[in-house]
């Protein structure tokens, strides 16, 4: 779905990195709602990899952000 719709629309790479950013971001206050949000967003994050919608440099940026123990975004 998510290739689907970034094929269609067409958003700048840096913009989906930066929305995966802010996502795993609010994970913490999210997982009060949803509990499994890490488990959730590993698989959104997995299929956008498979999908070819993030690359591995994208990953990687995405994983340098977040380099807290106690963080949710290690978790994901």
């Amino acid at each position: 779905m998510t290739s689907i719709l970034l094929s269609s629309v067409c958003f700048p790479a840096d913009d989906v990195v930066n929305g995966f950013i802010m996502l795993i971001e609010s994970a913490d206050d999210i997982a009060l709602d949803i509990p499994i949000v890490a488990e959730d967003l590993a698989m959104f994050l997995a299929r956008a990899k498979v999908d070819e919608v993030l690359t591995p440099q994208h990953m990687e940026e995405i994983s340098s952000q977040f380099f807290e123990p106690n963080s949710m975004g290690i978790v994901v």
